[in-house]
């Protein structure tokens, strides 16, 4: 069983949640490899599984989460004799990176052990049953609870985190979060690796490397699959033209457009979600 709910957030502020939900797996039931390009907070209620990233498999049981990260390709696994059922949030903003340095979590240390998860559990149910009522304003809501979240991981965190080693930790990371934020916010306007290699401060063939390594795609590559994909959603709700859709999100030629978004999902633009005929 699976419930997800989505947040409709009016303008992106210092942290928003994009959805949230709930799902008790199926025996060896897989996500990836794939990446996102927001933050995702998994957490562990009952069962096992196992999660990758960055070449490294951790074993994830009940009462742990682990982070999935913008750019970052990932692959996890429920357990095949005792899968997991897990609740999960979705969340973006300029705050996010900060938040997580707090609970001392990155890419090469995605996961946190709850002491008492019983807290963590009550906010995820709390969220779920207002989500359900479908009432206006959910968003303010619902970056209430993400603070609160974030707050409680915070606070029981074993790594208590002065301002020095907030500071300090892989330079990588922190040139691949500017470099990704740079994209999500420009996406819909002529960018270019050496114009994002400018932007964080790098060389471009050192920063195209760096960026590769990382991500597992080159800069115009993840650009091209991040328009894609705010393409689909735009395509689902119907609202606008595939031409319209096609100029909204970077594309100049329609027709490449329509030939990238079938080489991606396989079908074309105009069989999407609403515009399908």
């Amino acid at each position: 069983m699976k419930k997800e709910f989505y947040v409709s957030n009016l303008d992106a502020t210092d942290l928003n949640m994009h959805y949230c939900g709930y799902e008790k797996c199926a025996h060896n039931h897989y996500y990836g490899p794939a990446t996102r390009d927001h933050y995702l907070f998994v957490y562990v209620k009952s069962g096992k599984g196992k999660y990758r990233i960055k070449e490294k498999t951790f074993e994830i049981q009940q009462g742990q989460s682990f982070f999935l990260f913008p750019g970052y390709a990932v692959f996890y696994q429920a357990d095949s004799i005792n899968p997991w059922e897990y609740m999960w949030v979705g969340f973006y903003g300029k705050l996010s990176y900060r938040y997580l340095q707090y609970i001392n979590v990155s890419p090469n240390h995605p996961i946190y052990n709850f002491q008492n998860s019983a807290r963590m559990e009550s906010l995820f149910k709390k969220l779920f049953s207002e989500l359900q009522l479908k009432r206006r304003f959910d968003e303010i809501f619902c970056t209430g609870i993400l603070h609160l979240m974030f707050h409680e991981m915070a606070r029981g965190s074993s790594c208590i985190l002065d301002q020095s080693s907030l500071r300090s930790g892989d330079p990588s990371e922190k040139y691949m979060e500017k470099a990704l934020h740079f994209i999500h916010m420009n996406y819909t306007e002529h960018i270019s690796a050496s114009l994002i290699a400018g932007h964080v401060g790098l060389e471009r063939s050192y920063f195209s490397k760096l960026f590769k390594r990382l991500t597992g795609r080159s800069p115009c590559e993840y650009i091209n699959r991040h328009r894609l994909d705010k393409a689909y959603a735009l395509l689902c709700s119907g609202a606008v033209s595939v031409e319209h859709v096609a100029f909204s999100v970077g594309f100049r030629d329609p027709l490449y457009f329509s030939k990238a978004f079938k080489k991606h999902f396989g079908f074309p633009p105009s069989h999407t979600g609403k515009n399908l005929k």
